[in-house]
């Protein structure tokens, strides 16, 4: 489906937005995520790269974290082994990954709260031990009374 689009255009238009410094629609947020499964006559793997430096160049720093990680993370389902690994190197990914990490560090931080308020820890102490705030604790914590 995706085969349809003519991927030259648009990430020629994409790329004169972020250059332009303008903001990036939803739309556009996802056809650059999407780059690499549309028509092109740039392989699919360039593309993709291509797509990754596109994102890091985006000036609101949450919309460029989530393009790059979403970017990465899709391209790197259609490209063959190893060309991931590639891409990381060659894009030279540090922010991509340390935002994986927090997000791994926080949904496990999470877990953790939601296991202690199962177990009728005091809410200070969850905060305490995970170093989550308490007005989100207690929106866990009705979470799990809901």
């Amino acid at each position: 489906m995706m085969s349809a689009y003519d991927g030259n255009a648009i990430y020629a238009d994409l790329h004169e937005k972020v250059s332009a410094g303008f903001s990036l629609s939803d739309l556009d947020m996802l056809n650059l995520i999407h780059l690499p499964l549309m028509r092109t006559d740039i392989p699919r793997y360039e593309l993709a790269v291509r797509s990754v430096l596109l994102a890091q160049t985006i000036p609101n720093v949450t919309k460029r974290n989530a393009c790059v990680a979403a970017a990465f993370a899709f391209a790197s389902r259609f490209l063959e082994e190893g060309e991931a690994d590639m891409i990381l190197k060659e894009v030279k990914m540090v922010d991509l990954f340390e935002l994986l990490v927090k997000d791994a560090v926080k949904d496990r931080e999470r877990e953790i709260a939601l296991n202690l308020i199962k177990r009728g820890t005091p809410i200070i102490t969850v905060s305490e031990i995970t170093g989550i705030e308490v007005p989100i604790l207690e929106q866990l914590l009705n979470e799990v009374e809901n």
